[in-house]
């Protein structure tokens, strides 16, 4: 059964951890399946350590997909419920699988239904993401619920209003669930993918700098929207990353979500920076476990509401207050650390992580037939 796997792009899914585990779950069974993405993500893959056969999309990605599902069986179709349907007016077998990342601004609410009718999503990062475009999406997305073969909805809340669907906790790459924190003397700093060059960039350009004076700092980012002729910034195949977070003293980061639970996973101090929008703000706050973590009233002495327009406001400030925003993040980061040296001993939690992971792991591997205790190793 040949089975072809269609990414439109990675937002929503952590490069330390969701498509890389699909990866895994499919060389694992050994089986050959196509992967088909925008050519500026193939890199990616690669370099992460996908060796599979990709099919390069044209720019509309879903009129290319339209030219090469009939010579396939079965689609994976990740976050585009438009190649989804497509999918199945061809009468395949369709995979669903929706991080919802185009929602997350409002992912504080628990019930998806309320999610989709909300009239004031907002997102500084995703301006084009309007009502009506919500909306339309929206609508295409429960229809892709509805009728998929199988069903996963990847979101740290409940998903209870379809009795079709599959409400699993994120995937943690079986790497982190079989690694534990060993300690060293650098700081690992992971800055994850930065959406665009902006004033908050700038800033950690001149905190990371400043405290690379003091600090042995190992930094890695899978974007290029940060510079500095001072740091050296890289990118990690997947196994040297994760022995980089395992032999370091701690880990600095942005607040990507699979990379915060890889450091809980494997034991690892961890502390949190600002969000730098309202969206990934929600996303710190709505964790099921509470992070070390520096707030924007942390530096700014003032109340943090967790409203969109607060970080209206913040975006204004990062440019105007520069160089007062850089000293302050440099001490509480300082401060932080301090705290961070005394813990060490954060693997009372990891088994029990590990064990309701690879319960998700279960549920998509069934798919494939594969071992799921292999997924582990």
């Amino acid at each position: 059964m040949k089975k072809i796997l269609a990414i439109p792009e990675d937002q929503g899914f952590g490069s330390s951890s969701n498509l890389l585990s699909m990866f895994s779950i499919f060389e694992m069974n050994q089986e050959e399946i196509t992967v088909f993405i925008r050519p500026n993500l193939q890199h990616f893959f690669e370099q992460n350590g996908h060796k599979g056969r990709y099919i390069l999309s044209g720019s509309n990605f879903i009129e290319s997909l339209a030219e090469v599902l009939p010579n396939y069986d079965e689609v994976l179709c990740v976050n585009e419920p438009t190649a989804a349907l497509l999918a199945m007016e061809m009468n395949k077998t369709v995979t669903y699988i929706d991080s919802l990342y185009w929602l997350w601004p409002e992912y504080v609410c628990p019930d998806i239904t309320s999610r989709l009718q909300n009239s004031h999503v907002k997102d500084l990062d995703y301006t084009l993401y309007n009502e009506s475009f919500l909306q339309e999406r929206a609508s295409r997305a429960v229809m892709a619920y509805k009728n998929a073969d199988n069903l996963f909805i990847q979101m740290f809340s409940s998903v209870e209003n379809y009795t079709k669907g599959e409400s699993i906790e994120p995937f943690i790459h079986p790497l982190a669930l079989e690694n534990y924190h060993e300690g060293g003397e650098e700081i690992f700093v992971l800055l994850g993918g930065l959406p665009k060059q902006n004033n908050y960039n700038l800033i950690l350009v001149d905190v990371l700098e400043k405290l690379s004076d003091k600090y042995d700092l190992r930094i890695a980012c899978n974007s290029n929207n940060i510079k500095s002729d001072k740091l050296n910034i890289q990118t990690y195949e997947m196994s040297n990353l994760f022995n980089c977070i395992k032999r370091s003293k701690c880990v600095i980061a942005l607040p990507g979500f699979s990379t915060l639970l890889e450091c809980r996973a494997m034991g690892v101090p961890h502390l949190v920076l600002p969000a730098q929008n309202y969206g990934l703000n929600k996303y710190v706050e709505n964790l099921n476990y509470k992070p070390n973590r520096i707030d924007w009233s942390d530096i700014l002495g003032i109340k943090n509401d967790h409203s969109w327009d607060f970080f209206q406001r913040i975006e204004n400030m990062l440019e105007v207050q520069h160089e007062i925003i850089v000293d302050r993040l440099v001490s509480q980061i300082e401060m932080n650390l301090e705290v961070l040296s005394h813990k060490n001993n954060l693997h009372h939690d990891a088994w029990e992580l590990s064990k309701k992971m690879e319960l998700s792991y279960k549920k998509f591997s069934d798919l494939f037939g594969c071992n799921t205790r292999n997924l582990m190793i």
